[in-house]
C-alpha cells in the first residue's frame, strides 16, 4: 500500500488515500490507476454502474474515461451461438454473434449501415443489441481503451478457467475480464482460438463491404489488435460501452 494525496489543478486538496500500486482502485468519485511508471487519477462525473438487461445482471467498470461491461452479452437474439454449440461454453463465455446481429442490421444486408444515436459528448454511436445508453464500441473506443491500458494482460480475466495457463491476465487487472472465448470463422466453417483469443466486434462499417473490423486480445500479442478482414457473418463477442447517462 502507498498513500497518495489527490489535488485539483487549483491546488485544492481533495483527500488522501491509501491505494494498492497495481491495477485499479476506486476512491470515492475518483478512479486511481497505476500503470508501469505512471499513476493516473481520473475524476468521475457520473457513476459507472451496471444494468439488468434481458434478465441478466451486468456489472460495469470504469477504465480511464470509459465505462465498460465486465462481461460479454448473453442476449438470445438474431444469429447467436456459443462455442461449438456446447452449452458449457455458454455458461463461461456468453454468446458469439454475427456483426449483422451485433449492430442491428438484417443478416446479409451489406449495403445498410447500422442506425446511430448521439452520445453525451455529441459523438454518434451504434446501440445495436446493447441496452439503452450503451453501445457496440467503435474502433476509436477500442483504440482509446488500448492506449490507456497499455497492456492486454490488464484486460484479461486472470483465471485459467478461461485461458490456457500462461495466457491468462494480470491478477490485479482493470476489471474488464476478457475471456478466451474464441470465435467462429465463417470462411473456414469452424470455431477457433478457444482459451487463446478474445474477439469482439467494432461497430464501424462502410456500405457494400463484406468485411469489417473486430478487436482481438490473443496469446501472441500484448495489445488489442484491430483485425481486418473479418466476414460480417463470422461470430464474435459483443462488449458494451456506456455512451449516455440515463
Amino acid at each position: 500500500m502507498i498513500t497518495y494525496t489527490i489535488t485539483r489543478d487549483s491546488g485544492e486538496v481533495v483527500g488522501t488515500y491509501a491505494i494498492t500500486p497495481v491495477g485499479v482502485a476506486k476512491q470515492g468519485n475518483y478512479q486511481v490507476f497505476y500503470l508501469p511508471g505512471e499513476l493516473i487519477i481520473v475524476e468521475v462525473s457520473h457513476p459507472c454502474v451496471g444494468v439488468t438487461y434481458q434478465g441478466h445482471d451486468y456489472d460495469a467498470v470504469r477504465i480511464g474515461s470509459q465505462c465498460w461491461f465486465t462481461e460479454d452479452l448473453r442476449v438470445p437474439v438474431g444469429d447467436h451461438h456459443y462455442y461449438k454449440d456446447d452449452p458449457a461454453y455458454f455458461e463461461k463465455f456468453g454468446y458469439l454473434y454475427s456483426w449483422f446481429t451485433a449492430v442491428g442490421v438484417n443478416e446479409g444486408d451489406i449495403d445498410t449501415l447500422p442506425p446511430t444515436l448521439t452520445a453525451d459528448d455529441g459523438t454518434p454511436y451504434v446501440q445495436g443489441i446493447c441496452p439503452a445508453g450503451w453501445a457496440v464500441p467503435s474502433m476509436a473506443d477500442i483504440a482509446e481503451l488500448d492506449h490507456f491500458v497499455g497492456s492486454a494482460s490488464l484486460l484479461k480475466d486472470p483465471s485459467t478457467d478461461y485461458w490456457l495457463s500462461g495466457f491468462e491476465g494480470a491478477t490485479d487487472g482493470t476489471g474488464f475480464n476478457a475471456r478466451g472465448c474464441g470465435w467462429y470463422n465463417a470462411a473456414q466453417g469452424r470455431y477457433e482460438d478457444l482459451k487463446t483469443g478474445y474477439h469482439f466486434w467494432a461497430a464501424d462499417a462502410q456500405p457494400g463491404a463484406i468485411t469489417i473490423y473486430s478487436a482481438c486480445t490473443a496469446y501472441y500479442c500484448d495489445t488489442i489488435i484491430l483485425t481486418d478482414p473479418n466476414q460480417k457473418n463470422d461470430r464474435k463477442s459483443v462488449r458494451c460501452i456506456r455512451k449516455v447517462e440515463l
